[in-house]
């Protein structure tokens, strides 16, 4: 969540009033298509995000100032959501409710917007005599794809109300299909730019902002500059909103405003970001920064008036605004100097390094100091004193006393609803003149999250939060990464692709599916850091247009929308940053156990998961306890272990297939499809096959080397189980029948085209699948001794120098599975 959730504001050094806007010909929103062509996320290449991690300096940390906000909005939020949102509108009948947060930065106080907002409609849901379930909640965090997802996923509330997914990528562009949002939140967030005003830095233009860093205190021009980027940015942001929410769906939004007429000495934030720049331009008369390189930074931040807000919003008439209310949020001096590092610091370190950071930031404090000292210095102040006197010096003396913050209830009837009553006859007539928005695709538009159902039913399977164990390929693009080595894996993908279209053209029937439809829904699941993932998606997307393409009965091929899955711990973080900047989807990744439940029932069209499904969630209990016939002493997995061993693996598998067949049934749309690559075994294993589990049992020979030479201890050793478990096609094909939730549409082994085997190439993929798992158990100097000694052991094994024709890395299969109709 973007923090200044508080006044700020801008005037000249004679202490001009603020000045608003000027009012500028604005691009109309003419239909989601324009509207998606005009503005295509990928076109909004600045990214400004908060501090990552919880260290001491991020934004984890610090942003107590603007969950201020966020607790004094609670009951205004309520009671909107209790009298204006009608749930007896919003696509009926639906399963599930899309709450989206935009800017969400990493927590924790997006969590508690979002929660607040499910309360109430929980609530509205109780009173209503006309409901007898609550549906689901999926609620989406957006950011840029620069924010930090990693450590957003892993602070997920575990006993949240909701699934949960994040979508990278600005919120000036389209994030989502047509029609699909019922409600939006965003606190503090649309302030930010999409972009520095390109002419306050260029030298030849009379808005060039030299020696200053925002347009606090600078000509007209520069705040017109910034004023001008402000109002196109919101014009983008409120069309493609309008395209995203449904009929009846509401808009939240907090924004930091400043009074209609203010001056910059009153302001607060301001001010803070003024001294910011003194600061820089002090370090650069004692050459610690060159002048040009001060010249040419500009915080991207800016906070409108209240009249300047109503006047976008009635320019883009695309919305009905319901209320706007002031919040009074208190400064703290302390609270503000920390948000504002939390906030700033990246843009500063990307622009002047990370050694200049310490030095503006200590400079700033000190002259905060020192500034509210000049203002009190006949005031006898210890050290407790100080703080509390602080608190009121920057209310009294640097800030206004009362400063605001606007919430803006953004209602959305949106204007092609024809014979609204609601909507004036002006905002009528110019509702016509967007014909593509129509109240028709609105209302059909969450068929996509088609089918019944309640949180009853889905306690009744296993919690996604039961699944704490993770074991995460290596992430990063560094050279032992998941990334750069994952070829093997890249193989199967393509030699799926086309038994993947066969599959689609043939068993995809997309006239069942709920017409109009606005959008396909594409999960992959055990995405990990790509790039492999991508090209399975974008398989599956190309398959799906070409059938439409084809068809007689369709003129136009809806949106996509895919979902990438793998656990909190995964790298989503190098994932978003790869998003290939062409894809024809709109994307959002999806932290949490696939054995467990992650979407909305009869959400999903198709599910795609490659190499995935032979983890476990979790190494079998019996093999770990030394009292039982299952103890797997001296070993790592079950390649020629004992019968109870072998029994154990297997039945943890089986266990987690029935709950992953269980999730997806509830998630898929009836007649939608799962495609399945899986490494298998053969039914029958000969001395001459070399499989997977040879390989295992060399690494854990290696360690065996190691514990008799001391670098390991026994004990270590016998506590270390891989959570990998590889089927016979006939045991995989027992599974899903047993569970009887698809149909078993064809299963046909994988030929990768390429049998012979890279030993650098091979130690590399296991090393960047299970290095992860070794890391935590022994520490990362054990890792580099197993995977150096792997190699040597491999190229001296007799069954690895077997004819070319009898061996294989992986034997894999592709599994097509169709959805049973539900009952």
């Amino acid at each position: 969540m973007h923090p200044f959730t508080t006044l700020a504001a801008g005037s000249s050094s004679t202490l001009r009033p603020f000045l608003p806007a000027r009012v500028l010909p604005m691009r109309r929103c003419c239909g989601m298509r324009a509207a998606l062509e005009d503005k295509r996320n990928n076109e909004f290449p600045q990214s400004y995000p908060m501090n990552g991690g919880v260290g001491v300096n991020s934004y984890a940390q610090n942003s107590k100032y603007q969950r201020g906000s966020v607790e004094a909005a609670k009951e205004m939020i309520k009671e909107a959501i209790v009298k204006k949102f009608d749930i007896n509108t919003p696509s009926a009948p639906s399963n599930s409710i899309f709450v989206a947060d935009l800017g969400c930065s990493t927590g924790p106080n997006s969590f508690l917007a979002v929660q607040n907002i499910v309360d109430a409609i929980e609530q509205k849901y109780q009173l209503s005599e006309d409901h007898d379930e609550i549906p689901e909640f999926q609620v989406f965090f957006n950011d840029h794809s620069s924010n930090d997802f990693n450590t957003l996923f892993k602070s997920f509330p575990p006993e949240r109300k909701y699934l949960a997914a994040g979508v990278p990528g600005s919120f000036y562009g389209r994030l989502f299909p047509k029609a699909t949002a019922h409600v939006f939140h965003s606190s503090s967030s649309v302030n930010w730019l999409s972009r520095v005003p390109k002419e306050i830095t260029e030298r030849n233009s009379t808005a060039w902002n030299k020696g200053r860093i925002h347009y606090t205190n600078a000509p007209k021009e520069v705040v017109e500059a910034y004023a001008t980027q402000h109002a196109m940015d919101m014009e983008s942001f409120l069309c493609a909103r309008a395209e995203e929410l449904v009929v009846g769906g509401l808009m939240v939004l907090l924004i930091a405003a400043v009074p209609e007429v203010i001056y910059s000495s009153d302001t607060t934030i301001g001010s803070q970001i003024d001294l910011l720049g003194s600061c820089l331009m002090d370090m650069v008369k004692m050459g610690l920064v060159s002048e040009a390189k001060v010249d040419s930074i500009n915080v991207p931040l800016y906070f409108p008036s209240l009249k300047e807000s109503m006047a976008i919003f009635e320019r883009n008439r695309l919305f009905s605004v319901e209320s706007i209310e002031e919040l009074d949020i208190p400064i703290s001096l302390q609270a503000l100097t920390l948000t504002l590092r939390a906030a700033l610091e990246g843009v500063f370190e990307e622009h002047f390094g990370n050694d200049m950071v310490d030095e503006v930031f200590d400079r700033y404090s000190k002259h905060l100091r020192n500034d509210i000292m000049d203002k009190n210095k006949n005031t006898l102040l210890n050290k407790r004193h100080y703080e509390f006197i602080v608190n009121l010096a920057l209310l009294r003396g640097i800030g206004p006393t009362n400063p605001i913050t606007l919430l803006i209830y953004i209602y959305i009837y949106i204007y092609r609803s024809h014979g609204n009553n609601e909507l004036g006859a002006g905002a009528a007539s110019h509702v016509l003149e967007i014909e593509p928005l129509n109240s028709a695709g609105y209302l059909l538009a969450s068929n996509t999250y088609a089918s019944g159902g309640s949180w009853v039913d889905a306690s009744r399977m296993r919690r996604n939060d039961e699944f704490p164990e993770s074991y995460p390929m290596s992430g990063g693009d560094g050279a032992y990464s998941y990334a750069q080595n994952s070829k093997y894996q890249r193989g199967y993908v393509e030699a799926g692709k086309e038994m993947i279209k066969e599959a689609i053209v043939k068993k995809f029937d997309i006239n069942a599916l709920s017409a109009p439809l606005n959008s396909i829904c594409v999960a992959d699941l055990g995405c990990s850091t790509g790039p492999n993932t991508f090209l399975a998606v974008q398989n599956i997307v190309d398959a799906i247009e070409q059938k439409y393409q084809l068809s007689e009965d369709h003129d136009e091929i809806p949106e996509f929308q895919v979902f990438f899955n793998d656990h909190s711990s995964n790298d989503f973080n190098t994932l978003f940053k790869s998003f290939p900047p062409e894809r024809k989807y709109l994307a959002a990744g999806v932290p949490g156990s696939f054995y467990g439940r992650l979407f909305p029932k009869a959400s999903i069209h198709i599910f795609h998961s490659s190499h995935s499904l032979n983890w476990l969630s979790r190494v079998p209990k019996e093999i770990m306890d030394k009292t039982s016939p299952a103890w797997n002493k001296g070993k790592i997995h079950y390649t020629n272990a004992p019968k109870e061993v072998v029994d154990a693996y297997a039945t943890q598998y089986a266990l987690d297939m029935e709950s992953f067949l269980c999730a997806r049934a509830e998630e898929l749309v009836s007649g939608g499809l799962m495609l399945l690559l899986i490494p298998v075994v053969p039914d029958v294993i000969l001395s001459s096959n070399f499989t997977i589990c040879t390989h295992i049992e060399l690494l854990e020979s290696c360690l065996m080397d190691m514990e008799k030479m001391g670098l390991v201890s026994e004990s270590n050793l016998d506590s270390i189980n891989l959570p990998l478990y590889f089927p016979a096609p006939k045991e995989l094909m027992a599974v899903i029948e047993r569970n009887g939730r698809f149909s078993i549409e064809s299963i046909q082994e994988l030929d990768t085209q390429d049998k012979q085997i890279n030993v650098q190439l091979l130690t590399l993929t296991l090393r960047a699948a299970l290095g992860g798992v070794f890391e935590k158990h022994f520490g990362n100097d054990i890792v580099d001794e197993v995977f150096d000694r792997y190699p040597k052991k491999l190229a001296n094994t007799t069954s690895f120098n077997l004819n070319e024709n009898q061996k294989s890395f992986v034997f894999s299969v592709c599994v097509i599975l169709k959805c049973k109709p539900k009952d």
